[in-house]
């Protein structure tokens, strides 16, 4: 049986009809395309800033008062009364602590009785050699006795002047080592106090590479834990010069400028920033939102036109990151304006509306 086709056939005429018509409406709408073009891409922009070759050091520490000092007495001994607590305010020539004096008056005396002795034997050996009883060199015997005599009664005085603390100048109590009626040995720490005179330093420490950055003068912002919303200025004030051997780092201080600062004590936490001399802020620091994809060869960015129309794709070269923004190896013109709000969507030399 012969098969029935389903296919429907079209006049030759139709189809010519229908053709133009698909023709027609594709010039059509490629004629919309071209007279109707996509609106500008709205975005905003910055003006790259000026910044240094390296970032700020970042370091933490200590609170210290500038002069502190570990008293002690000069000689072993029993301690009789320690006068002053951590916390108190003292005055130069202040009695802080003394020993019981018993054994040292008594050297004292010993030694004056025996000056005493020997300033007699010489008088007498004088009066001797001038009768030519004694010889010259038996004289002069005498007189080396007298003058060592009188050194040991130096010696003497001075372990007895030695035997109590005054406080140096005027300051705080920062520690008190020991109590009454303990043994001390000589030269073993009593009191640790400190001038305030001399003002507070952050006492921190840097490894070698940033040590030999920084230098005498170099500003400083520093931050208290105890005060984290007030900054207060500072300069540093020392540089160590020889590696700590069991860390290998190098001990800094950071004055504070006093004026500024509150109510401080010795060991509270604090970090700073140390902007360095050789901030020469020859390079161009830009938003880390105006970086758009990574490159071989750095990043890529979008500057507006002269006319900010247009964007224009460059690649630049990162130095470093810091504080949300990209500090670069080659700056760009002061009036260059870097696309940061809509950078991820450009293309090269697509049209841009710049938002207020």
């Amino acid at each position: 049986m012969p098969r029935h086709s389903s296919a429907i056939l079209i006049p030759a005429w139709a189809a010519g009809l229908l053709g133009l018509t698909l023709l027609l409406g594709a010039c059509a709408q490629e004629e919309s395309a071209q007279a109707e073009p996509p609106p500008p891409r709205a975005v905003r922009a910055v003006q790259p800033e000026p910044a240094p070759a390296f970032p700020d050091i970042r370091v933490t520490g200590r609170l210290e008062l500038r002069d502190e000092q570990r008293l002690a007495f000069r000689v072993p001994g029993i301690v009789e009364k320690v006068a002053v607590r951590a916390g108190d305010r003292v005055t130069q020539g202040q009695l802080l602590a003394r020993l019981d004096t018993t054994e040292v008056d008594a050297a004292v005396e010993q030694a004056e009785a025996a000056a005493d002795k020997a300033l007699r034997d010489l008088e007498r050996g004088r009066r001797l050699r001038a009768e030519s009883v004694i010889t010259q060199q038996q004289l002069d015997d005498l007189e080396t006795a007298y003058e060592v005599a009188r050194a040991q009664l130096r010696s003497a005085r001075f372990n007895q002047r030695h035997a109590v603390i005054r406080a140096p100048a005027d300051g705080v109590v920062l520690r008190r080592l020991v109590e009454d009626n303990e043994t001390v040995a000589g030269g073993q720490p009593v009191l640790a106090v400190g001038n305030v005179g001399g003002g507070f330093v952050l006492a921190a420490s840097l490894p070698d590479r940033e040590a030999l950055r920084v230098g005498v003068g170099d500003s400083a912002h520093v931050t208290l834990s105890a005060y984290p919303d007030i900054t207060l200025s500072g300069a540093v004030s020392e540089i160590g010069r020889q590696a700590d051997p069991r860390t290998g780092t190098f001990d800094i201080d950071i004055a504070l400028d006093a004026e500024q600062a509150p109510q401080l004590a010795s060991g509270l936490l604090a970090s700073a920033r140390i902007r360095t001399v050789e901030r020469d802020d020859t390079h161009s620091s830009i938003p880390l939102a105006a970086l758009v994809e990574k490159r071989s060869q750095g990043a890529l960015i979008f500057r507006l036109s002269d006319d900010a129309q247009r964007v224009m794709a460059q690649t630049v070269r990162v130095r470093w990151f810091g504080d949300g923004r990209a500090v670069l190896e080659d700056p760009l013109p002061e009036d260059a304006r870097i696309v940061t709000a809509g950078a991820g969507f450009l293309r090269d030399g697509e049209a841009v509306r710049l938002l207020d």
